[in-house]
């Protein structure tokens, strides 16, 4: 709510920093990295720091491109469709409004989202996966 509102983006960029370290997030807590990720670029661009942005943008988009069918479409206009009319770079990148709308789940995004590491539970990115 912080970071959506932009009342306070110098306690939300802290925050999220803290929250989009994939170091500090347990395997099962993807969803919640993503989510941070996306909302630390968003406050980061809000405060000038474009840069910055990108790097968690592409890491963002590179995911979503993976495995974008995760997340409903609720969830999905939430994280990629700011509050305040702006576009978000990331919604562009991946596509448009017509990327949201889209319910092909391909089966390379489905194959991913079901596997995990055997030994650790873990799943991408937080462990690489082969096979």
């Amino acid at each position: 709510a912080l970071a959506r509102s932009g009342e306070d983006d110098e306690t939300a960029e802290r925050l999220l920093g803290l929250l989009a370290d994939p170091s500090n997030v347990e395997h099962d807590g993807i969803q919640h990295l993503i989510m941070s990720k996306t909302f630390l670029a968003r406050v980061l661009r809000r405060r000038g720091r474009k840069k910055a942005a990108k790097k968690h943008e592409k890491w963002v988009i590179n995911w979503f491109r993976k495995n974008g069918r995760m997340f409903s479409e609720g969830v999905l206009q939430t994280l990629l469709m700011p509050t305040d009319g702006s576009v978000s770079p990331i919604l562009e990148a991946l596509g448009g409004p017509s990327w949201l709308q889209s319910s092909e789940s391909q089966a390379k995004q489905q194959d991913r989202c079901n596997r995990y590491c055997f030994y650790c539970g873990g799943r991408e990115p937080m462990v690489t996966l082969s096979l």
